[in-house]
């Protein structure tokens, strides 16, 4: 996690060799993590289209909001890491199982933000329609909360020392009807498991919010705000949109005790920004506005 060398490190690579798209990759999204802005910067030999082209899907979602520039990045993630002629595994017609099966797919079933957010909603799916299967890559990290996110399951099956082929078979095999990707086209995916089709259908929820331009993906779970209708033609997924917001939460969490402002070293007055996303979201453009806003209020004390 040395940003600063690695970064260093990459641009010498590139200036030896500007035809690496997979060092661009690295470049760019190390650039957005340290807030060094803007990310894309010219480099001798290499156009500003070759630097938009080796962008990763995940660092595109921060690059840019074009939604056309954001397909084309998954696209062209899809066409590079996936193996799209393996054959399909599921039965084009489903099964007909007296609970229909879920299964939840996921490398984040621990202390991380998608089983914050979806714990309770794994608990709470009702038991006499629907039978709920986990399926995961995730580290045991010996939380309270994952313990909590295996235990909401009525089967849990462990992936991570499977090949693809292989953990697309294990799913196979339990007959899922609806096999829900977490994952998205994030870090850890595996979005290979998803091209060999092992459930009849495959939705993507939570984890990327962009599209993923796979062609295993047949829908999205969003809302207009995420997806308005407007850029759903951006998307290779059908979106299936819920009524009032997408994204889930735990109502069970914890809350902790209100800390002063003191104790926070914040002045006494003035109104506080607070963010606590991943640098690698935030643009130059964002924290102008922030910092226009505050400069805006009244008491000009914004912080």
């Amino acid at each position: 996690r040395d940003f600063e060398r690695a970064e260093a490190m990459l641009l010498r690579s590139l200036q030896a060799d500007p035809a690496q798209p997979g060092v661009i990759q690295h470049w760019v999204h190390l650039r957005q993590k340290q807030c060094k802005w803007p990310a894309l910067v010219d480099i001798p030999g290499i156009s500003r289209g070759e630097m938009l082209k080796g962008t990763s899907p995940l660092a595109m979602l921060s690059a840019s909001d074009d939604p056309g520039m954001q397909l084309a990045a998954a696209v062209r993630f899809v066409n590079e890491k996936v193996d799209q002629r393996v054959p399909r595994l599921s039965p084009v017609r489903g099964y007909q199982h007296p609970r229909l099966r879920i299964g939840f797919l996921s490398s984040d079933f621990c202390l991380h933000a998608v089983s914050l957010l979806t714990v309770q909603l794994f608990e709470l799916l009702d038991r006499q329609r629907f039978e709920v299967y986990g399926f995961c890559w995730s580290r045991e990290d010996g939380t309270a909360l994952r313990k909590r996110v295996l235990g909401a399951f009525d089967h849990y099956v462990r992936i991570a020392d499977m090949d693809d082929a292989t953990a697309a078979r294990t799913i196979r095999e339990h007959e899922i009807d609806v096999l829900v990707d977490l994952q998205g086209i994030t870090s850890g995916a595996r979005p290979n498991i998803i091209a060999h089709r092992p459930a009849p259908v495959q939705m993507t929820y939570l984890g990327f919010p962009g599209p993923t331009g796979h062609p295993g993906i047949d829908y999205v779970v969003a809302d207009r705000f995420l997806i308005p209708d407007i850029e759903s033609p951006y998307y290779t997924e059908r979106p299936l949109y819920l009524p009032h917001i997408f994204q889930c939460s735990d109502r069970l969490r914890p809350v902790g005790t209100l800390p002063t402002r003191a104790e926070c070293g914040l002045p006494d007055k003035g109104f506080v920004f607070c963010c606590f996303n991943n640098n690698h979201k935030f643009t130059g453009d964002m924290f102008d506005a922030w910092l226009a806003d505050g400069v805006a209020r009244k008491d000009g004390n914004a912080e």
